[in-house]
């Protein structure tokens, strides 16, 4: 599944009186996340551990490449392959500069443990 690069780490919390709540920008990539992810298939939910590969294309602009898991993960649990995000088990995350003129995107792939 091909994803554009989620928002930066430090603009997806806001804090407030009431608590602390995710931005708007960060629910609708979330969500849109999710969305490509489930894309229009009847999926069945898995409770076993998984793997999951991530291929990161960016700009030369210096990104943490960790930067992309905490709402990569909860797009994938919104989007019905997983019940919880603690089933992600294995996680490799590889950084990949894209070519002058290509868009920041992601690749990820999802596998199911084997017992």
């Amino acid at each position: 599944t091909t994803l554009t690069i989620p928002p930066a780490l430090n603009s997806i919390w806001r804090w407030s009186a009431r608590g602390i709540y995710k931005t708007g920008d960060a629910k609708r990539w979330q969500s849109e996340a999710a969305w490509k992810i489930r894309g229009n298939k009847i999926i069945k939910t898995t409770e076993e551990e998984v793997s999951l590969t991530v291929h990161l294309y960016v700009n030369r602009r210096r990104r943490d490449i960790d930067s992309v898991t905490k709402l990569l993960f909860d797009a994938i649990q919104e989007s019905g392959l997983i019940k919880d995000d603690f089933q992600i088990s294995v996680l490799l995350i590889m950084r990949h500069w894209v070519a002058k003129g290509e868009e920041p995107h992601m690749n990820i792939t999802l596998t199911q443990m084997d017992r």
